[in-house]
């Protein structure tokens, strides 16, 4: 077996190479965009897709929001509207009034309609629907009025005022109610009744109907179903590839609106898990944009003439955070000093030069230091110190006992071993986790590292099944609504509080946090927040990172920048010869 193996490997490697060589000549004459994607979607249902920047941006490509972030310069800008909303606040409610463009359409050539936009939130805000991700973040919304004199004109109230909201109001999927609700299952609802007697609704035979519907296989795969106002149609999914084609006649084709756009025929997506395999790809010019290249990887890139002579290299700032997140629920882990001494344990400057080679900056919070408004800088960053990991440990009840840390936790003794868990085919987590482990054995701990499929840790961490993990978080270029991530009420099951983090006052700043009017009244509580987050240690911040992409050279327009998917791919336009 053992000389046979690296043959059927050869074989294997060589057969995927000529099939991607093929398929590359027939995409290039069609000028389609090759993608790498690390991982499958799974889902791109646009109100729970899978957690991947591949469904992110495929779900985006599909389906429009009313507003968008423009990664030319990171700036909002209108989409599935005419304008920004025109924003009145009084007493404790703020209106925010969106007119519809009078060109945007659906596939069936029906106009999107503020009933469409109604029956997004209302989905967003149904009970037993798969919405756990988003519900929080629209809890403001009271409801969403028609105009009585514009058919296209409408107005989300929203209880009190945050900069944020007027983001937050135009940034979730419009879908068409045509199809995603063809019986009118939710239409006897208001979205008041949907948000105000959710627990009673629960019960109701069309909410239960319209939830089994919704969370069902098709709205996660079936390309008939999966069809909104963006530019692109699903034409193909099977394993191991996406291609996404342009739709002929477009609605927004002929504004020519600079930020509204798909400009290639089609987007060809290949979930390559491998880095290694992608770069052999990338060589050949059989892929076209590589993203989340290992830092080590893209040095090497950098030298070498021929990349640099057919792909733009290209390392915006992100914000994207990378942490260690410990399941404080455990015995083991529930004292905060515990979680101090295992912060101890980590070399960041280490993990950084081995892990990003320089392309990320230490941070001490879940703010990027770039921030000049709400990055806490009093903050003293948790030096490597192993002594200091071992004092920690004592107050926090641990007795080194033949060899082991074993402590007593009500009526049993436990030992303080850890398991960290990472997403599997990532080099950067991969040698994070070792370099912790080889951190923790000086002083005795004994850590396992296991790597695991996306969707398996994703269903770990929902489920709290997990000790350590090494995560990253991405976020847009203004602070994000914190309550889905760290507030104590995310921290149940199936909330993205994973850590289980959250004290009395943190969850009271995070609630301030999201009424606060301006940067000035954000900025003090936030700081204090990650005051008490490094204090708690439930998650150990580690770094925000640079992107680093290849796109090829045949390409212009294409928009390379900090916020996630880091490129806008509808927008590339042909290199004329």
């Amino acid at each position: 077996m053992r000389a046979v193996l690296p043959l059927f490997r050869y074989f294997l490697f060589a057969t995927l190479l000529f099939a991607c060589s093929v398929s590359s000549r027939r995409e290039t004459a069609e000028v389609s965009v090759r993608v790498r994607l690390a991982a499958d979607p799974e889902s791109l249902n646009p109100v729970n897709y899978g957690p991947t920047i591949g469904a992110f941006q495929m779900v985006n490509l599909l389906f429009q929001s009313l507003l968008m972030v423009d990664l030319a310069d990171n700036q909002y800008k209108p989409l599935l509207v005419g304008s920004l909303p025109l924003v009145e606040r009084q007493d404790s409610l703020t209106r925010f009034t969106y007119t519809l463009r009078p060109e945007a359409k659906w596939d069936n050539g029906r106009s999107v309609t503020v009933q469409d936009v109604i029956f997004s939130m209302k989905v967003i805000q149904c009970p037993l629907v798969n919405n756990e991700a988003w519900r929080p973040r629209y809890e403001f919304i009271r409801d969403i009025r028609p105009d009585s004199t514009n058919p296209r004109r409408f107005t989300i109230v929203g209880r009190g005022y945050t900069p944020d909201m007027l983001f937050d109001t135009g940034d979730f999927f419009i879908l068409p109610a045509y199809l995603f609700d063809p019986k009118g299952l939710l239409t006897p609802f208001t979205l008041p009744q949907l948000m105000n007697q959710f627990d009673q609704l629960s019960s109701h035979p069309n909410v239960r109907a319209f939830a089994a519907l919704f969370n069902d296989e098709p709205f996660a795969r079936d390309r008939t179903l999966l069809r909104g106002s963006g530019g692109y149609a699903l034409e193909e999914w099977k394993t191991g590839y996406l291609r996404l084609t342009k739709k002929p006649g477009w609605w927004a084709a002929p504004l020519r609106i600079s930020h509204l756009t798909a400009h290639p025929p089609a987007l060809s997506f290949r979930i390559i898990p491998d880095v290694t395999t992608a770069l052999v790809l990338l060589k050949n010019r059989q892929l076209d944009v590589l993203a989340e290249i290992p830092a080590g990887e893209f040095v090497r890139l950098r030298k070498d003439a021929t990349i640099r002579q057919n792909y733009a290299l290209f390392t915006p700032q992100t914000f994207k955070v990378t942490f260690i997140g410990l399941n404080g629920r455990l015995p083991k882990l529930a004292h905060r000093k515990t979680r101090q001494a295992l912060a101890h344990l980590v070399d960041v400057n280490a993990v950084i030069q081995a892990t990003q080679r320089g392309f990320a900056i230490p941070t001490v919070g879940l703010v990027s230091p770039k921030d000049l408004n709400y990055y806490n800088r009093a903050i003293r960053p948790r030096r490597y110190d192993v002594a200091e990991a071992e004092r920690l440990l004592r107050e926090a009840g641990w007795q080194r006992r033949d060899g082991r840390w074993v402590k007593q936790a009500e009526e049993e003794e436990i030992s303080l071993t850890l398991t960290l868990c990472y997403r599997t085919g990532d080099p950067a987590h991969e040698n994070t986790a070792l370099i912790f482990q080889r951190a923790a054995a000086q002083l005795g701990i004994p850590v396992t590292v296991q790597p695991m499929e996306n969707q398996l840790l994703f269903q770990s961490l929902k489920s709290h099944q997990f000790e350590a993990c090494i995560r990253q978080l991405s976020g847009p270029p203004f602070v994000p609504n914190l309550k889905p991530y760290y507030h104590s009420e995310s921290a149940q099951e199936n909330g993205r509080n994973h850590t289980g983090f959250g004290t009395a006052e943190s969850d009271s700043l995070i609630e301030v946090i999201g009424q606060a009017p301006d940067v000035a009244r954000k900025a003090g509580p936030l700081k204090r927040l990650q005051a008490i987050m490094h204090e708690e240690s439930n998650l150990i911040f580690l770094y925000f990172s640079q992107e680093r992409l290849a796109i090829h050279r045949r390409f212009t327009n294409v928009k390379a920048s900090g916020v996630k998917p880091f490129y806008d791919v509808g927008a590339f336009t042909l290199q004329t010869p």
